[in-house]
This record gives C-alpha cells, structure tokens and sequence, in this order.
C-alpha cells in the first residue's frame, strides 16, 4: 500500500497536463482579443504571468522525474516486496491509459485542424513521451529487482526494462510479468517435494 501511495506523483503526471493545456487555450484565446486594446505594462506583465507558468511546468516536470527516480532506487534497494512493486508497476501503467487516449484525441483533433491543430499535436506528443518515460523508470526498478532477486532470468528482465518504454507494449508486459511474479511468489503454485506422501 505506501508503495500505491508513493508511486501517485508519477499517476497523475499526466492528469495535472489537461488542466493546464485547457487552461492554455482559454489564456492565448483572451491574449489575443486583449492584445488589440492593451498597453506597454499590460503586455509586459501578461508575458511575466505565461513565464511564470513555462517555469511553473518545467519544474514541474524536473520534481517528476527526481521521484520517479527517488522511486526506482527504493524499488531495487529492497525497501518493498517484488509483489508490490509488480502490483505498483501495473497499477501505473493501467491508470495512464485514459491520458493517453485523451492525447490521442488531441493529436486527433490537431491534424483535423491541419496548420492550426500544430500545437496540439506537440502538447499531445510530450506529454505522452514524458508520461511513458515517468513510468517506464518505475519499470526498469521492477525489471532490476525480478533480475536481482532471480524472480526473471536476465534476458527477460532486458525485455521487461526496454519494452516499457514503448507504448501499448508497456501494458501487455506490466501484466504479463505482474502474473509471472506473482505465481511465483504464490505457495499454492509450489511444487510438492517428489517422494513425499
């Protein structure tokens, strides 16, 4: 359970994203109706508010990232049971999935718009390459602890590290090796010692 707790700044990366991109929209929207009748200062303290967000998201992002690795070395220092970390893995990868359809709608929308849509397909496209490399770290601690502990064999754990960084493939993984784990780690899936009756 910390481990669920620990792993929400990485979930709701994306989520704190949607706001800020509505946010946006409604900020250059009024920018540009305001410019026609603004003065000097206006401006000049409207350019200071857009830098303060810019600021605001890139050191955002930086946080992320910092925990997302703080995260990973937790994960494969031993602070938390291969169980958990599988069940954490998954949970983050399943809980991005709406965000990355609400960016593919995005993108969606942006090539409708042609020239004009060339915005939102960047933001679409960051986001979710930022997104997936947040939880493809926490991944590759789950992928270096299965290796560690001898839970996965080497190659597979290689997979598991590399293949959560691609998209769609990152879930099939995360679930597949969730369940591997899992039964491993399960004693009803134990073999009985041969001889004993």
């Amino acid at each position: 359970m910390k481990l669920k707790l620990m792993s929400i700044p990485v979930v709701l990366y994306p989520y704190v994203f949607i706001p800020v991109f509505i946010a946006a929209l409604f900020v250059g929207k009024y920018t540009i109706e305001f410019m026609e009748f603004a003065n000097v200062e206006t401006l000049l303290a409207e350019k200071i508010g857009v830098g303060a967000i810019v600021v605001s998201i890139i050191v955002y992002n930086i946080l992320t990232f910092i925990w997302a690795i703080a995260l990973t070395a937790c994960m494969i220092s031993g602070k938390f049971t291969l169980d958990d970390i599988a069940k954490a893995n998954m949970m983050v990868k399943f809980l991005h999935i709406p965000a990355y359809l609400f960016n593919f709608a995005l993108g969606l929308i942006g090539s409708i718009l042609g020239v004009f849509g060339i915005g939102f397909i960047l933001w679409a496209v960051l986001a979710d390459m930022i997104t997936i490399a947040l939880s493809g770290i926490v991944s590759f601690g789950f992928a270096v602890r299965a290796i560690k502990e001898k839970e996965l064999p080497t190659v597979e754990g290689i997979i598991l590290a590399i293949g959560s960084f691609i998209y769609c493939v990152d879930i099939v993984l995360a679930v597949t090796y969730k369940n591997k784990i899992l039964q491993r780690s399960n004693p009803m899936n134990k073999q009985p010692a041969v001889g004993h009756m």
